[in-house]
């Protein structure tokens, strides 16, 4: 695994005051850094061969390739979703490093916010739950028009493995919840999914859905994350918490080496499924 030891925090993003501004991953893309969710990851970051940008339908996003894999080959897909404030570019430093051969997708947010992006308007805390809820779910719905999009060129993004923090952390429950033929499993770091989306029980063959939470989160609140996993474990999802005592709107090192180990079972998971795949069409007269 290229870099440095991991020196990753993430910085206070969908619901706090403003947040001093953290580096970036080099090379920048930009003078300033957000204000939101932005990675602090010394060592080299991807070279041109192992990133390019794209767009399906109106989605923009970073394509990055891991673990060796080529930008032709037939990996699993990995789309990960940054927080307020942030951009592709500044969040490609949560998978950087990333040892097992996956294609990872980086959208890029809907609405411009300085110096980045934002999926929705409303922030956690806002008392206007309703309206947070359809902010996250027009963004939801738009991620997910483009990966069907994108599944026309590439097969394999029929079902993707999700991750994200912050607002991307809102997203991927809601993305496994609203869209589970989509999402293979998923993984949201520092995110909440608000009552007006807890879906009413699990479809067969639902997403496994794991949250990482820090316990202090002044952001994203630890207890309103701790009902909706419940929810969602009452109503038969295979769900659930790993809180980090102590923990605040960050990503500290042991939280990112679980989130990579949770990954790296997703990745392997769906990998075994596309070679069983690849080899039943190969098989075809």
């Amino acid at each position: 695994m290229r870099g440095l030891p991991w020196l990753f925090a993430l910085l206070i993003a969908c619901d706090a005051g403003p947040a001093s501004a953290p580096s970036r991953v080099p090379p920048p893309t930009r003078d300033a850094a957000p204000s939101g969710a932005s990675a602090q990851v010394p060592g080299e970051a991807p070279g041109p061969s192992d990133r390019r940008e794209g767009q399906v339908g109106e989605l923009h996003y970073l394509e990055l390739m891991s673990g060796g894999a080529r930008f032709e080959d037939r990996v699993p897909i990995v789309v990960a979703i940054h927080g307020l404030g942030d951009s592709p570019e500044g969040f490609v430093g949560l998978v950087e490093g990333f040892d097992r051969p996956a294609r990872f997708i980086i959208p890029r947010a809907l609405d411009p916010h300085e110096p980045g992006w934002s999926w929705f308007p409303i922030r956690a805390r806002d008392p206007d739950v309703e309206g947070l809820a359809q902010g996250i779910v027009r963004a939801a719905d738009a991620i997910e028009a483009g990966l069907a999009k994108l599944a026309e060129q590439r097969p394999e993004a029929d079902e993707v493995i999700v991750t994200g923090f912050s607002q991307g952390g809102m997203l991927t429950f809601t993305l496994a919840t609203r869209h589970p033929r989509r999402v293979d499993a998923a993984v949201a770091v520092g995110g909440w999914l608000p009552p007006p989306l807890w879906p009413e029980s699990a479809p067969e063959g639902a997403p496994t859905l794991v949250a990482l939470h820090g316990t202090d989160d002044p952001a994203v609140k630890f207890p309103p994350t701790e009902a909706a996993v419940e929810a969602l474990r009452a109503r038969g999802w295979p769900a659930s918490l790993h809180p980090y005592p102590g923990v605040q709107h960050a990503i500290p090192p042991a939280m990112r080496a679980e989130l990579f180990e949770l990954l790296r079972q997703s990745v392997d998971a769906r990998a075994r499924e596309l070679e069983v795949g690849t080899a039943a069409e190969g098989s075809k007269p």
